[in-house]
């Protein structure tokens, strides 16, 4: 009985303390301007994995909201959360908006939890952590995530995405990965997402040091976006060189094939002049010659 109820406080005390760990991260603060530039028309969102943390409350213009999680979804008067395995979860109308923020890496079939959200909503804004090292984090069992791995898993790619890296972290887990997906097949606009902003916060945080990070969120024109860009050229280019390292490689044993009979032809043809040259220097091929000198006679 005792362990039972020093468990329930250790992981309480784990999940209070999740959020005010995070919740001043600049990650964060992309998200929220994320969702109020690309969210502003929506009555009804869904949070998937909140694990405890308050951010949707910061989406106070969205009157539905709801969170879902299989250990510890967030609640409030403002927000209604439910307990459950989110691949069991049902609904009958969509969510305007989903945001799966930092789940993918944790669940063991990641695609179909991936497929399962756009099934929630045609907008949909998913977060994982980008190039994590491999078994680096308790509980991430998809590490290293990448846009290649996220695409595989979501069979789409976004309208929008960013890599975000945290400042004054030396660590090999700073940066995340953002992307937007929706079925719109128009681009995002900076000046109507501008727009929104200042209509939701009485144009005030436009001249905020967080709202001028608005620029580098909507178009993407961050370096660490370039960098993303960059190095998936990189890979393809190094995946094409792969594959003409392979062609070269089958050539090269062809070739070594050929080569290996042409060997083997000439040492044959060596063995076949050798015998001839015996034949000729033999007393029977003396006499032979002799005898058609005759007959030529």
């Amino acid at each position: 009985m005792l362990d039972s109820r020093l468990n329930q406080e250790l992981n309480s005390n784990q999940w209070e303390n999740y959020w005010p760990e995070r919740s001043n991260m600049i990650y964060y603060q992309y998200i929220n301007l994320i969702v109020k530039a690309l969210a502003r028309d929506c009555n009804s969102l869904l949070d998937v994995g909140s694990n405890k943390a308050n951010y949707i409350e910061e989406f106070d213009w969205i009157e539905d909201r709801t969170t879902i999680d299989i250990d510890a979804p967030y609640f409030s008067k403002n927000v209604k959360g439910i307990k459950q395995d989110f691949i069991d979860f049902t609904i009958n109308d969509k969510f305007d908006f989903v945001t799966c923020l930092q789940v993918l890496e944790h669940v063991p079939n990641p695609d179909k939890f991936a497929q399962k959200l756009f099934e929630m909503s045609d907008r949909v804004l998913i977060s994982v952590p980008y190039m994590w090292p491999e078994n680096s984090t308790e509980g991430h069992i998809q590490d290293p995530v990448d846009y290649d791995k996220l695409k595989k898993w979501t069979r789409r790619e976004p309208l929008y995405s960013i890599v975000v890296e945290e400042p004054l972290d030396d660590t090999q887990k700073s940066k995340r990965l953002i992307c937007y997906y929706t079925q719109e097949s128009t681009k995002i606009s900076l000046k109507q997402a501008r727009k929104h902003i200042r209509s939701m916060d009485n144009n005030q945080v436009i001249n905020t040091p967080e709202g001028k990070l608005l620029n580098n969120i909507i178009e993407g024109q961050s370096n660490l976006s370039r960098f993303m860009i960059l190095d998936r050229k990189i890979r393809a280019i190094d995946a094409d060189n792969q594959k003409l390292k392979n062609k070269i490689q089958v050539y090269s044993s062809k070739i070594a094939k050929i080569n290996k009979r042409m060997k083997k032809h000439n040492n044959e043809l060596q063995k076949y002049k050798r015998r001839i040259e015996g034949i000729r220097k033999s007393k029977t091929w003396s006499y032979a010659q002799k005898i058609r000198r005759i007959l030529n006679k």
